[in-house]
């Protein structure tokens, strides 16, 4: 430990913090491959009847796994710095959880909302990078920067890979990847992607088709760690089967 009591050195932790402020946009990749948007094709694929044909799932393994490595990454030495300094966290830009305490807050404080996923790579990278002097003055810290960077290097290796073959499914099947998607959170132009891939009743459903119903009051902006606007799968689909879109007439 040198004269700072720091247990990793300056230098590192400068190192490190470029690191983890890369994590948000990364995590953001990640979940546009993991949902097949960035590989995302046609509804359909061949010849044939429409009940012959086979749709894509939104769905990508290695994604999948470089967010899980991801997450449990930051989640371990986040937990750890926890619970060796004995602080309660709490993501970045908030003082209180929602119900713990009901009264009003004074100025500064802000409390999390309702269903508020506290537990996201961007969430608890931007955690760590504030709180990167009290990780480094924590026992057994001194192997956080080597794996944090171990892990997005892995998600940069996935990203940087060739599109995977899209796996084919039974149209059965289209039904339960609609079910799985509901509660995924998506931009737009994710939640058009992903309608594209399942095909009917949601062709239609363009990312204009989304702004559309959010400026009607139809369905609600959720917050993410991301610098976009995010809508709730299932509320879109919802909305947009409940209100159909009106067809201007075009005169002759």
């Amino acid at each position: 430990m040198g004269d700072d009591h720091l247990l990793i050195p300056r230098f590192e932790l400068k190192s490190l913090s470029e690191t983890l402020r890369r994590i948000p946009g990364l995590a953001v990749d990640l979940e546009l491959l993991t949902t097949r948007q960035a590989t995302i094709g046609c509804s359909s694929i061949g010849g044939g009847t429409r009940r012959d044909r086979v749709y894509p799932l939104p769905y990508s393994e290695r994604g999948s796994e470089a967010m899980e490595v991801l997450h449990n990454t930051l989640g371990t030495w986040v937990r750890h710095v926890c619970e060796v300094r004995l602080i309660p966290y709490l993501p970045i830009g908030y003082t209180h959880r929602h119900g713990e305490f009901v009264g009003p807050l004074r100025e500064g404080q802000r409390r999390m909302p309702p269903g508020y996923n506290a537990d996201t790579p961007a969430a608890l990278s931007r955690w760590l990078d504030r709180n990167l002097i009290s990780l480094a003055m924590t026992e057994g810290c001194e192997e956080a920067p080597d794996e944090i960077k171990h892990a997005v290097k892995f998600v940069l290796r996935t990203l940087d890979r060739r599109p995977e073959p899209i796996k084919y499914v039974d149209p059965a099947r289209v039904a339960e990847a609609e079910r799985d998607a509901r509660d995924a959170l998506l931009s737009a132009a994710g939640i058009a992607a992903l309608a594209r891939q399942l095909g009917a009743p949601y062709e239609k459903l363009t990312a204009r088709r989304v702004y559309t119903l959010s400026n009607a009051g139809k369905i609600a902006k959720r917050a993410l760690d991301v610098d976009e606007d995010v809508f709730r799968c299932g509320d879109v689909f919802d909305a947009h089967l409940a209100y159909p879109a009106r067809h201007r007439k075009v005169s002759a």
